[in-house]
């Protein structure tokens, strides 16, 4: 039996970003479905089955609230929320979206660590193990950071 590799779509306006991190993800073994606004991934979800959401903040053309709170109406999968802006992130509003963020800047691997908890999925051991710069947390049921 072969297993399908999870779909990630990936949201950033910031297209070496976008290019670098799609590259990381597909490295690790997950199919990687890029767009470069907000209005650009509701279209792809409707074409989709994503097991993980991964989308920047500030945006134009969607910010990445408004494709969470889209997302999140017709899906129950994962969302990682790639962000310089943390700050402006209500703490109720993760929690009620089941978001954990990580902020800019970030090492790509810590990305790729953390989508791999959420996709279940084990990480490359030939990953170079970084020590975490960003706020990663996986929010439980109950709100708490697990």
């Amino acid at each position: 039996m072969i297993a399908l590799k999870p779909t990630v779509l990936l949201v950033d306006n910031d297209d070496g970003l976008l290019s670098a991190l799609a590259i990381r993800l597909q490295t690790a073994g997950m199919r990687c479905i890029s767009a470069h606004s907000g209005t650009q991934a509701l279209a792809e979800m409707k074409h989709l089955d994503v097991d993980l959401l991964i989308t920047d903040l500030n945006m134009p053309c969607g910010d990445g609230v408004s494709l969470v709170e889209s997302f999140r109406r017709i899906c129950n999968a994962p969302v990682i929320v790639i962000t310089g802006f943390s700050a402006q992130l209500n703490e109720d509003w993760l929690a009620e979206q089941a978001a954990t963020v990580i902020e800019k800047p970030f090492e790509s691997g810590e990305l790729v660590r953390a989508a791999s908890v959420m996709l279940h999925t084990p990480v490359n051991r030939n990953e170079k193990c970084i020590e975490p710069k960003c706020t990663l947390g996986i929010h439980g049921v109950d709100g708490e950071i697990v």
